[in-house]
């Protein structure tokens, strides 16, 4: 079941241009699948696309990452934020993107906003775990 599979825009106060990425929350339910794996929480997936105008997803974690949790009323404590960057050519981005990545965003919680994300790459068996994950679940 997801509860959101889509483009989803959003606004980085100051810059001209609005900002797009994939968003998939595939459950607002814990699911037994994947949270053995990672810990307890809501799953937000944010992937960058090669066409994206606006700023990139690692540049507007903060901002992206709250207005997700408004807008979806997801607790910042419960969320759980995972990264993906595709593989593109020059010609669908700009430049070229020769792997696939996923990344998990931890961070803290300053007056109730994720805040300080700390990426950490993931390998390639917790890669095949989500992508698994969001066979099932999608």
């Amino acid at each position: 079941m997801s509860i959101y599979n889509n483009t989803y825009n959003y606004r980085i106060p100051g810059h001209k241009n609005d900002s797009q990425c994939r968003l998939s929350i595939p459950s607002l339910d814990s699911t037994p699948a994947i949270s053995e794996t990672i810990d307890y929480g809501i799953k937000v997936i944010v992937s960058e696309l090669p066409d994206n105008p606006g700023m990139s997803i690692c540049n507007a974690f903060e901002i992206l990452a709250h207005k997700i949790c408004l807008e979806f009323e997801i607790d910042p404590q419960r969320l759980i934020y995972l990264e993906h960057w595709g593989k593109w050519t020059a010609a669908e981005g700009g430049y070229e993107r020769e792997q696939e990545e996923y990344s998990l965003v931890k961070f803290e919680i300053v007056n109730n906003r994720p805040r300080y994300p700390d990426w950490r790459y993931l390998g390639e068996i917790e890669v095949y775990l989500v992508k698994q994950f969001l066979t099932i679940y999608r």
